[in-house]
């Protein structure tokens, strides 16, 4: 049937379909079921036959996603109408959205297509799409305001920097390309979002080079160590600075198992008070559980002895530890994250957290950085061997019998700075498992040295 809107009450429920209406569209027809809740009836179509008008366009994209200043830029999107389409036009501008150019879109099929550029470096483009069809109708997308799009890179930093006290990006609103090193992989908090960071490249790096990265979709799959460049638009959700990616194209993965930036050591305080940690790894040591309960799961730690040094501890990722009231841990490790008005420290994970229970020992060199974490200890059959250097270069980690003889090499040579994991099978060089008794772990690299004790028991 075909009823006039004046017959359906004071609204027509449009959904699962392509078409976007706008104020003052002129529809040939729209068909549905007629449908009655909450005190008015509706018209619910059953999908885009049932919706004769303009015509729709989806799957607008842009290639390639992060331009460059020499970059021709590839711009396509699928059209669909009820009636013949006599015009696709890409319409675009370069001045804030002042004054458009427009250029005609060649089809194949239901795909148009079109170039524009190249740009100059640090150009954002604005563009949209307009079609007409031979019966007068008009569809547009987006169907109001436009899209946009960045020429260049910039660098974390730049995104994340605020000075004054302030804490909203000075791109608020404005696209971006940025590249890092996945630190939080998708589904290790949400299947719509992870987060991306700068290499580790010494203790007095400043902060800044971390940040979400939100995908709109869902779809999007990355893996800690990905090595990628993404493009978006940025967002202060709720005062938190994300990159909201523009769609599930606007991600390259250059390489994997690329290793992952040392977690940056800092005070609970800092996690609590400073914009600068926001979307970065880092890590407070030495500290205790002050109050296991906070509510909706968070608990809180701080220095051991000084209670005021705190920070809140998150659990939107998945790990095994409950917090116990008063237990010391070696470390805590996670992403400074936002939100209700504080920021608090996200851990991945179960090896985010070095606690007692756990029976391990950990080890840090104050001066050069390097840093060690065995578990089990005591040992039956091996265990597992954290560690992390915070420089580029020659490596050595070996474990040691009580006379100083070398009982096994688990790495000698060139490592990019970053944290590792080795498993050691408590076997010696030889492949023949060591007797009982007590080994040393010595982490060595071009700057310092640390040792850890070991005791292998039957």
């Amino acid at each position: 049937y075909e009823i006039m809107p004046s017959l359906v009450g004071s609204e027509m429920c449009i959904r699962d379909s392509f078409y976007t209406p706008r104020l003052n569209d002129e529809l040939e027809s729209v068909r549905g079921v007629l449908y009655y809740s909450y005190g008015d009836y509706k018209i619910e179509p059953r999908g885009d036959e049932d919706i004769v008008g303009p015509p729709a366009i989806y799957t607008l994209r842009y290639s390639p996603h992060a331009p460059g200043s020499s970059d021709v830029i590839d711009v396509s999107c699928t059209v669909i109408g009820d009636n013949p389409i006599l015009s696709v036009k890409l319409f675009y501008s370069t001045n804030g959205g002042a004054t458009f150019d427009s250029t005609a879109m060649t089809t194949s099929d239901t795909v148009y297509t079109a170039q524009i550029g190249p740009f100059a470096d640090n150009t954002v483009v604005d563009y949209y799409v307009e079609v007409w069809d031979n019966a007068g109708y008009s569809g547009r997308k987006p169907p109001a305001g436009t899209y946009d799009f960045r020429v260049g890179m910039n660098t974390i930093y730049e995104v994340q920097y605020v000075t004054g006290g302030g804490d909203s990006s000075t791109f608020a609103g404005e696209p971006v390309n940025v590249s890092g090193i996945v630190t939080a992989a998708t589904g290790e908090y949400s299947d719509f979002y992870f987060y991306i960071q700068n290499s580790y490249s010494g203790p007095d790096t400043p902060a800044f080079d971390g940040i979400k990265v939100y995908d709109r979709t869902g779809t999007v799959s990355v893996q800690r160590g990905d090595s990628v460049t993404v493009s978006g638009d940025v967002w202060e959700y709720y005062n938190e600075t994300e990159l909201a990616m523009f769609f599930p194209e606007a991600i390259t993965i250059h390489s994997h198992n690329n290793p992952v930036p040392t977690p940056y050591v800092i005070t609970p305080t800092q996690v609590d008070t400073e914009e600068a940690w926001e979307g970065v790894l880092v890590s407070v040591e030495n500290v205790e559980v002050v109050d296991p309960d906070l509510g909706f799961g968070e608990w809180m730690v701080a220095t051991i002895g000084t209670p005021s040094d705190s920070c809140r501890v998150g659990d939107d990722a998945y790990y095994t530890y409950e917090p116990v009231l008063g237990e010391d841990l070696g470390y805590v490790n996670g992403i400074v994250s936002y939100a209700f008005g504080r920021y608090f420290l996200e851990p991945r994970d179960d090896d985010d957290i070095c606690a007692s229970s756990e029976a391990g020992i950990y080890e840090k060199g104050e001066q050069h950085g390097l840093a060690m974490f065995i578990r089990p200890n005591p040992m039956t059959n091996g265990g597992l061997v954290r560690f992390a250097v915070p420089t580029s270069g020659k490596v050595e980690l070996k474990i040691y019998n009580v006379q100083g003889a070398l009982v096994r090499t688990l790495h000698e040579g060139y490592l990019e700075a970053g944290s590792y994991k080795v498993d050691w099978d408590g076997r010696n060089d030889q492949g023949v498992k060591v007797t009982p008794g007590i080994y040393f772990v010595r982490l060595e690299d071009r700057r310092g040295t640390i040792s850890n004790k070991v005791i292998i028991v039957k």
